[in-house]
């Protein structure tokens, strides 16, 4: 996945290496059973405007800049979920039995 941003002004493209989704915490049972969970994580490379890589323009990230687009990326993959989820459910109901009813 590769989005369009801008780095302190810069435009830039970045493109998603990493993605963890996020564990959620476990607090059944007893409590030396608890996990925490961990929260979900994703890391990137810096392009330039062509799709070559651009440690210049990394370099004037800030931990801002950087906290900004880790939140992109999650909001991107959140919404390819989501249009994946909603086609699949378009295709079941176009092949289900009672999708030519309905």
């Amino acid at each position: 996945m590769i989005l369009a941003t801008y780095i302190q002004g810069v435009p830039c493209r970045v493109r998603l290496t990493y993605h963890r989704k996020e564990e959620r915490p476990v607090l059944d049972g007893p409590m030396d059973w608890a996990d925490p969970g961990q929260a979900e994580e994703v890391d990137f490379q810096v392009l330039d405007l062509r799709g070559k890589p651009a440690p210049d323009i990394e370099q004037l990230m800030l931990s801002e800049d950087r906290r900004a687009i880790e939140q992109e990326l999650i909001a991107a993959i959140a919404a390819e979920a989501d249009q994946a989820r909603a086609d699949a459910a378009e295709d079941a109901l176009k092949f289900s039995e009672w999708g030519a009813y309905a």
